[in-house]
This record gives structure tokens, C-alpha cells and sequence, in this order.
């Protein structure tokens, strides 16, 4: 068979090209994603959001999202768990900030598509429009999804936001006056409330902590109130973290009730108070009433120890597994703890070089020089000397005497 080098030139630099730089598997972006995108909000009714979560095959362990929306023209009714995570906290600002925390305890990784949170709203503007949307800055601040090394793997521009429009309250009705059969109208008797009690009122919730890194946390809150016709008797603090504490004391006509609350959940958390009278009437909750903790993973730590005889204390991103183990030698002194602890040190990663794209488009650069080389060096083809030109050959006479 009659094979020409330069015929095969050309698919041997493509097989080259498809070794060199192989397809990468199609993964999809992992995004946060309001549904619906639109949405009809009639004025007093509520409507709901979900915030769908897709990490693909992406290994993740929590994710936030601090949703922003106009708290003069909705309120957050409720905010309950989609179920992607198995743990969930969340923690609101009437003003318009809703941070909610999706997370596992277990450290076991997860993956896939599903509802990170259910948020019902109700609207209390009649007309124009307005947005619901994330806060995202691309760190561990605010919306994120981080994977299991503690890494976040979001994009803010996989992120959408919600165009709510407003209109009048179709529902509301007058109620009628009601009438005797002769016309003569009857004036109701109201409802008189036994003992005319006046409600309570709580003014300000105070905490020593608002922010802080690790569990267990022990925090202390202070609510502080006021009845106008009685004493208070009692406050009631929910912690946010699904569980809550009733505290009894005679605070008089006006004053404060503390407690202390350890938490064992990493996340954001909405706590708030509100105060009980004599007569067993509970306070409304006012904005001044809430708080929000906010408690991150801490940095685990670890004994490394030498095969010298001393311990050494090293400080280990959050999560992050140790992948080699060092024998145990026989029982060491352990060096004192110096007053500040050093960064531990990061080995040099080895780095292969040059890259395989760049040794193999080398290789195939040289082979298409050493080709055009030898085409060069080829000798010319020479043309077969011309071949003269056959004469007939002379007849000779003969004579024959």
C-alpha cells in the first residue's frame, strides 16, 4: 500500500490535540433560585416563594441565602425547611433582611437538586412593584454554598431575583349594620374584656454576644418591659434554635429578666422575647425585641506529633480531613503552649512540569519542523536524458553488373 507522510500529517497533529486536551465533563453551574421569578401579590394576602438549590454532583455540607426584599410593602409570614438539608435555622429583620441557613451536622456530603426553604410573604401595598433578591458578594459572608472543604462554590450571577407587583385588596368587604324588622337600627354591645386588662409591652431585647465562632456557646439575654395596669410577671425567650424558655420573676410595673441560653448550632439565628403581666397576657414581639446570633464553624485542632518526642498544636481549616496519620512514638513531654500560636507551615505542593498540553504540542511542532526540514533537503527529481530520435535506416544500391 502507498502511504504519503503528508496525508497523515494533518490527522496525527488532531489525534494529538484530542489527547492533549480531552473533553471535560459537562457539570451544571451550582445556583440559588427563586420560584416563581414573578409574581401577583394582592394587598393582605400572602404568596409564596421557594428557594430551589442545585449542586449537581458538586459534594456540599450548608448553604445561606440573605434575601433582601421591601419591608414597607411585605412581611414574612413564615419560613419553613425545604428539606435539602437536613438541619435548618433562619433569622428576620422586618426592615427587609432574611437570612436563612441550610446545613448538616453529620459532615456527610450532599449532592443533587432540591428546596433549600419555603418563604411565605404577605403584601401590604396596593399598588406599584417591587423586588426580591439576594445579597452576594461571591465570599462566606452572606449567600453562598459551601462544598465539603469548606469552599464556596457560588456564582453570583447563578443567582435570579423575584419582580413582585402589587394590587388593590379584592376580598374586603363592608360589614353590614344590622337591623331591627321595624328599621330601627341597633347599636352592637362590645365585648368587655374581664378585668379591662391592659396587655404588657416589651421594649428592647439585649445579648453580651451577637456574633462568635464554635460551639457550645453560652449567651445571656436580657428582656426588658412594662404593664400599665399590673406587673409583670414572667418572660418568655425563643432562642432560635427551635427551642425556647419561659422565666418566672415579679419584674414590677416595669423591668428586665435575664437567662442564659447555650447554643449547639452552627448558623444564623433569630431569637426575640416578649413579657407576661399578672394577669397571664403575653407582649406583642416589636423589632426592638429581636436579636440575631450569628455562630460559625470553628477551626478544629489536631496534636501532630514528631518522631523527636514533642507535641506540637496546629490549627486546621474548618472540615478539612487529614489524609496521612504519624505513628504514636512512646509517651511524650508536651512542649508549653508559646502565648501566640504560630501559622502552621504549608508544604510546597509539587507541581508536574510542563503541563502534558505543552510537552505534547511541542512534540508535534518538532515533528512538523523535521518534516519541512526533509522535504527541503530532498534532492530535486532530474529528468531522463531525451531519447534521440530513430532514423530509418539509408537503403544502400546494389548493382548487380
Amino acid at each position: 500500500m502507498n502511504f504519503k507522510l503528508p496525508a497523515l500529517i494533518p490527522a496525527l497533529f488532531l489525534c494529538l490535540l484530542a489527547y492533549a486536551f480531552p473533553q471535560a465533563a459537562a457539570y451544571a453551574s451550582p445556583s440559588l433560585l427563586f420560584d416563581p421569578a414573578n409574581t401577583a401579590a394582592v394587598q393582605n394576602n400572602t404568596f409564596q416563594e421557594k428557594i430551589t438549590i442545585n449542586v449537581d454532583t458538586h459534594q456540599v455540607q450548608s448553604s445561606d441565602a440573605v434575601v433582601t426584599y421591601a419591608g414597607a410593602d411585605l412581611e414574612v409570614v413564615s419560613v419553613t425547611n425545604g428539606g435539602f438539608f437536613p438541619e435548618f435555622s433562619f433569622a428576620n429583620d422586618p426592615a427587609g433582611t432574611l437570612e436563612i441557613h441550610g446545613y448538616s451536622t453529620t459532615g456527610s456530603a450532599i449532592t443533587g437538586t432540591g428546596t433549600l426553604a419555603t418563604i411565605v410573604f404577605k403584601a401590604t401595598k396596593g399598588s406599584g412593584s417591587s423586588s426580591i433578591s439576594y445579597t452576594c458578594s461571591g465570599g462566606t459572608d452572606n449567600t453562598n454554598i459551601l462544598s465539603t472543604a469548606g469552599q464556596n462554590i457560588l456564582n453570583c450571577t447563578q443567582l435570579n431575583q423575584v419582580g413582585v407587583s402589587y394590587s388593590g385588596d379584592i376580598t374586603a368587604t363592608s360589614t353590614p349594620t344590622p337591623t331591627t324588622t321595624s328599621g330601627t337600627t341597633v347599636t352592637p354591645t362590645p365585648t368587655q374584656v374581664p378585668g379591662n386588662n391592659t396587655s404588657p409591652s416589651c421594649t428592647h431585647l439585649t445579648t453580651d454576644v451577637v456574633s462568635a465562632v464554635g460551639t457550645p456557646l453560652a449567651v445571656t439575654f436580657t428582656c426588658s418591659g412594662s404593664d400599665p395596669d399590673g406587673t409583670i410577671t414572667a418572660s418568655e425567650f425563643i432562642f432560635g434554635d427551635g427551642t425556647s424558655q419561659v422565666v418566672e420573676k415579679s419584674a414590677g410595673s416595669s423591668g428586665s429578666i435575664a437567662t442564659t441560653h447555650t447554643y449547639t448550632t452552627i448558623g444564623t439565628l433569630g431569637a426575640s422575647c416578649r413579657m407576661r403581666d399578672n394577669n397571664q397576657a403575653y407582649s406583642s414581639i416589636p423589632d426592638s425585641c429581636k436579636k440575631i446570633i450569628k455562630i460559625k464553624q470553628a477551626p478544629k485542632t489536631i496534636t501532630a506529633s514528631a518522631q523527636t518526642g514533642s507535641s506540637t498544636t496546629v490549627r486546621t481549616p474548618a472540615l478539612v480531613s487529614i489524609i496521612s496519620e504519624t505513628p504514636t512514638p512512646e509517651p511524650e513531654a508536651v512542649l508549653p503552649s508559646p502565648e501566640t500560636t504560630p501559622e502552621p507551615y504549608q508544604a510546597p505542593q509539587p507541581q508536574a512540569w510542563p503541563p502534558k498540553p505543552v510537552w505534547i504540542l511541542g512534540g508535534v511542532v518538532a515533528l512538523s519542523i523535521a518534516f519541512f526540514l526533509l522535504r527541503r533537503r530532498r534532492p530535486p527529481r532530474s529528468n531522463p536524458p531525451p531519447v534521440p530520435p530513430m532514423n530509418p535506416p539509408t537503403p544502400t544500391n546494389s548493382h548487380y553488373s
